[in-house]
């Protein structure tokens, strides 16, 4: 059993294909299912069987952007405290005859597999439980370079220059400053990766604010100012996830996601106004 989970990109499917032409060459395997919508396919008993799938439905899936099966962001519960989402995935892997579980995601879902993991050997089930690392954040222990993080990081630098290039064509007589407000709750690679399409000529990005560092509101509009002043207008690049120095997200909402993380979002509206209100700049 195969399942996608967390937010899609385009390697997902590359590695579902990946996962299904494994499976189809070995000899220990007869069936290969994938589930709809990642763990609810396992929970409603929502499953495709891809064992027959030839080399061109395989080579069509690595070309097929997003999720050709369906992902989800969905918690299981606390298997002591609520054991029946568990029950109903073991009753359909045993009623399919399934005795592997592999996983494709990021924290959250490596935290699914775990969970399965301890609960089928508590339950005397035997299943063998994989997490495959997903995840555009790039923030995955023991993973150098995590699937999901490459399409991204270059989709972020492309915006990045082409933002650049379009500021300096007005900075003359128009908008100087501009941020673009890119994700990273914890971790900074998303806009660490906007460097990559900084130029000598000062094309920028020409601040780039990481969750790693903390925010001071003060340095940050004088050097704006200074970024100014040298090539005639800045680009920010700020991730989601920057902090101030008592380690408070500068952008957290009152809201929460299923996994319970503070939902982040508009922290470039708050720093466009720090620095309009100490430069005075568009």
């Amino acid at each position: 059993f195969f399942a996608h989970s967390g937010g899609v990109t385009s390697v997902l499917n590359h590695i579902a294909a990946s996962v299904i032409r494994q499976a189809q060459l070995s000899h220990n395997i007869d069936r290969i299912y994938v589930g709809k919508n990642g763990i609810l396919g396992a929970l409603n008993n929502e499953l495709y069987d891809v064992t027959n799938f030839n080399e061109a439905q395989l080579q069509s899936l690595t070309q097929t952007p997003a999720s050709a099966f369906g992902s989800c962001r969905y918690k299981l519960k606390c298997p002591v405290k609520q054991a029946d989402e568990f029950q109903k995935i073991i009753q359909t892997f045993k009623q399919h005859n399934i005795n592997a579980f592999i996983y494709n995601g990021g924290n959250d879902s490596q935290d699914t597999t775990l969970k399965l993991h301890t609960y089928a050997n508590q339950q005397q089930h035997p299943l063998l439980c994989i997490g495959i690392p997903k995840t555009i954040d790039n923030d995955l222990p023991m993973v150098d370079c995590c699937p999901g993080y490459g399409s991204a990081a270059k989709y972020i630098a492309t915006s990045a220059l082409e933002c650049s290039l379009d500021v300096l064509s007005m900075s003359q007589s128009s908008t100087k400053l501009f941020i673009m407000e890119v994700m990273g709750r914890h971790a900074g690679w998303l806009a660490a990766a906007s460097a990559m399409a900084y130029h000598t000529s000062g094309i920028g990005p020409h601040l780039i604010l990481l969750p790693e560092v903390t925010y001071d509101a003060n340095k940050v509009p004088q050097a704006t100012q200074a970024c100014v002043a040298k090539y005639g207008y800045c680009v920010i690049v700020a991730s989601e996830g920057i902090c101030d120095s008592e380690g408070q997200l500068i952008s957290q909402q009152q809201s929460f996601d299923a996994f319970g993380h503070a939902q982040l979002g508009g922290v470039a509206p708050i720093i466009a106004k720090q620095i309009h209100q100490a430069t005075q700049l568009k």
